[in-house]
């Protein structure tokens, strides 16, 4: 999606970067600065003579380019770890800092609602102080004060298990002698957050520590032109934020959605309330909560603020925009000699502040080792209803765990980004638009993959909630949010960027027939036709009267719109699925469907084939005409990668078709492209990453049709490359992988069609099969931790035992 423009700008070089974003932009002037990296480009905004801060910054070698629409990364995250439930969802950078908290749904944005959530862009202050956002912890050891996110210090992310979603960071601490392991996770019953610190000593003296949390959350109207400020750099998509100190800690809400925030620890300070004068709650615990916003949304922060309190920093000077909030508290820790101090700190989200609290005391009163059991057996059982898996025995012992890995971390990115509501599936638990939202084409395709590995019900769910999502015409639009609205900036405009693509509508008709195929439910059969029958004549009547293909939409999310040979195909699979399903339901198919789709099959070669060097290309906007060129990076670009649809799931072409050659002279001439040297080779520049996985299907494809020998054994190195170069450890992958010297190696948010395509590749690659599951993996077999059948009986019994003792003491 956003890799297509993340390119485009990238070969422009950084004069045309600044060029476009200067075009249009809200900000006085721009200027590009080098940061301490070299070869990395920091691009800092000034508005009305007022620095904005930093883009990029050298501290940890970080590159982003912002959109002129709003303050946005087109390829960086700062996300090392997701974890959620399908309704709570959470994000997590270094140190455990909250990132991204997104509620009642992983599908962020419902504009009618309000629905709340919020991430932090990764801006990076001078050490030690300065502006930092979002919910963060600190160290302090007497005059001493440490971030734990601190790129100094060493850090560690992982998952409990390859099957876990209990997240785990380690911080080393040399300058304070110290160690933190913070675990993270989300009940799967209740919408909380579950957050347990503990820090050891590693010095050999016993002292006392302060751990301090600090929360600095702007909500703001994204209609503004501007929506952050230096200290508030978090957007909130909610009116207003209103924070509340109280004896169980820090709470806040967005107009009936609230959050709170509660911690325990020993001993506990005795707590009061604080007013807006910043007042302190307890000596050693410091809390102000800034004014009001102004009428006009802006406030001038005349006395320190939060972070100078919590932190003993100097005062930094600020102007907030709309709505802030700014808070901190500092807890004492007596830390023994060698030993540890533990913290635990629970997040909470409800339909009224009652509800929020209600489920605060229902895990609050359950033990941690309780928790812990619940959650992984949750995740457990879900991991193990995958009827298909990839059988990796014969692969390298290396190989074969990061393949594996990244399986089954695909499947529970799969599971949290489901929206427990609508059964739609999240593009990416990731405030940049249009991430946080339900794309028609990635929940349709990945429905037919559910449906693949035996997730029937969740397949059903998306699909229904994608027909819920379908426009009057019967088309859809590029992507939608649970309302059914588009990304905000193109609302009523049809057809401009993520305004409508015809892919979504010959997707879904033909993941639909796929499912009917598959269950026979003829129930859901009769509740989806109706959409499948707007669609289909939505795909006819979308003709070019000139060259007989699809007319102009923005397919792989191009500004303008155009013609693409994977728009085509979609309309062919699309039609043919419609048909197949009104012959099941004994009606007759419209008698142009098959008309159209033989017309459009019949048009792919004389439009799209090039015989010098042998390639399918991309026909561009009408606009500009002519075809899309080809460059030097053209791994990258998403043009390789539509092609595809061709072979994997299209079919089209395949023998005894006259031009079934063709796509076999096509994959390989986009192979040569790819890879230097084979077999083994190495990919030459970073990857689409959904594309990837795509690529690798369609390879095995052409070796099932007989067209290309090696095909599977292509697929693999595509895949043994994409494990390799995802998130160390936590077998993450975004939607694009940079490893250029302009662009350091960064991951992306968690990419939900990435990871469901990797799945799809596997699964095309290697045979299937249901193996015993290998150690490491939270297994009865890992030999580190206890079956979770056992531990859902040792939940139930402790569950049993807590009931008791109410009993009795009533």
């Amino acid at each position: 999606m956003i890799g297509a423009v993340h390119a485009l700008l990238r070969r422009m070089g950084p004069a045309l970067m600044l060029a476009v974003l200067l075009s249009g932009a809200p900000w006085s002037a721009v200027r590009a600065e080098d940061a301490a990296c070299t070869g990395s480009l920091a691009i800092r905004l000034y508005a009305a003579g007022a620095h904005l801060g930093p883009f990029a910054a050298g501290e940890g070698c970080v590159a982003g380019i912002p959109d002129a629409l709003g303050l946005i990364y087109w390829t960086y995250s700062p996300i090392r770890g997701q974890v959620g439930n399908g309704g709570l969802t959470v994000t997590l950078a270094e140190g455990a800092r909250l990132i991204g908290v997104f509620w009642p749904s992983p599908i962020l944005y419902d504009h009618n609602g309000g629905a709340f959530g919020y991430e932090t862009q990764p801006q990076a202050p001078d050490r030690g102080r300065g502006a930092a956002s979002g919910v963060r912890y600190g160290i302090r050891d007497g005059e001493r004060f440490v971030w734990l996110d601190d790129a100094r210090f060493v850090q560690r992310t992982r998952y409990a298990g390859a099957r876990s979603l209990r997240l785990l960071q380690e911080v080393s601490i040399p300058e304070l002698d110290a160690a933190v392991t913070i675990e993270s996770f989300v009940d799967p019953r209740h919408d909380v957050l579950v957050q347990h610190l503990r820090i050891t000593d590693t010095s050999g003296r016993a002292r006392n520590l302060a751990l301090v949390h600090y929360e600095n959350l702007t909500p703001t109207d994204l209609a503004l032109p501007l929506t952050t400020s230096t200290i508030s750099d978090t957007v909130i998509d909610a009116p207003l934020e209103q924070v509340t100190v109280t004896a169980n800690g820090i709470e806040h809400g967005a107009l009936g959605v609230p959050v709170a925030f509660i911690w325990d620890a020993q001993p506990q300070p005795a707590q009061r309330m604080a007013g807006l004068d910043t007042s302190a709650l307890s000596d050693g615990v410091a809390v102000t909560v800034n004014g009001l916003p102004l009428a006009t949304g802006t406030l001038p922060a005349n006395a320190p603020d939060a972070y100078t309190a919590a932190t003993g920093n100097r005062w930094l000077p600020v102007t907030q925009v709309i709505g802030p909030a700014n808070a901190a508290q500092q807890w004492p820790l007596a830390l023994p000699a060698g030993g540890s101090a533990e913290v635990t700190v629970y997040a909470a989200a409800g339909s009224t502040a009652a509800a929020a609290r209600d489920a605060l005391r229902a895990v609050r009163g359950t033990a941690l080792a309780e928790l812990r059991a619940t959650v992984d057996a949750h995740w457990w059982t879900f991991t193990e209803r995958a009827a298909r898996r990839p059988a990796l025995a014969a692969e390298a012992p290396a190989d074969a765990e990061r393949l594996e890995r990244l399986f089954w971390r695909g499947l529970l990115v799969l599971g949290m980004n489901l929206d427990r509501g609508t059964g739609l599936l999240s593009a990416g638990a990731f405030r940049q638009p249009p991430y946080g939202a339900s794309w028609p084409r990635d929940t349709a395709v990945t429905a037919y993959i559910l449906g693949e590995l035996g997730y029937r019900q969740e397949a059903q769910r998306a699909l229904l909630g994608t027909a819920a999502l379908q426009r009057p015409d019967g088309g859809f639009g590029g992507a939608s949010y649970n309302n059914g609205a588009p990304w905000p900036f193109n609302e009523g405009l049809p057809l401009t960027y993520f305004g409508g693509q015809v892919d979504g509508a010959g997707w879904f008709v033909w993941s639909a027939q796929q499912h009917y195929a598959r269950t026979q439910d003829r129930a859901f059969l009769q509740a989806i036709w109706p959409s499948v029958r707007k669609a289909a004549d939505f795909l006819a009547a979308w003709r070019d009267p000139g060259n007989g293909g699809h007319l102009a939409s923005n397919e792989e999310d191009r500004f303008l719109p155009g013609q693409t040979i994977a728009g085509d195909v979609a309309v062919i699979m699309g039609l043919r699925a419609a048909g197949a399903l009104a012959t099941v339901l004994g009606e007759t198919p419209a008698p142009g469907w098959a008309q159209r789709a033989d017309d459009i099959e019949a048009s792919l070669a004389p439009n799209y084939w090039r015989p010098d060097p042998g390639y399918f290309a991309w026909l561009t906007t009408p606009l500009l005409g002519g075809e899309y060129p080809l460059t030097a990076d053209p791994s990258y670009d998403p043009i390789m990668w539509d092609h595809s649809n061709l072979i994997w799931p299209g079919r089209l072409f395949a023998p005894p078709h006259a031009d079934a050659h063709k796509t076999a002279q096509h994959m390989d001439y986009f192979w040569s492209l790819m890879w230097e040297g084979e077999p083994g080779g190495r990919l030459l520049t970073e990857p689409y990453n959904t594309g990837l996985g795509w690529f690798a299907t369609s390879l095995s494809g052409l070796e099932d049709q007989g067209l290309l020998a090696d095909g599977r054994a292509r697929a693999r190195i595509i895949l043994r490359w994409l494990a390799q170069h995802a998130a160390p450890e936590t077998a993450l992958i975004g939607e694009v992988t940079t490893l250029d010297r302009l662009y350091p190696q960064s991951y992306g948010a968690p990419h939900s069609w990435a990871h469901a395509f990797a799945i799809q590749g596997m699964l095309a690659a290697w045979p299937q099969t249901a193996d015993a599951p290998r150690p490491g993996d939270g297994s009865p077999a890992s030999g580190g931790a206890l079956m979770p059948l056992t531990l859902g009986v040792l939940a139930l019994l402790a569950g049993i035992a807590r009931r008791r003792r109410l009993c009795r003491s009533v």
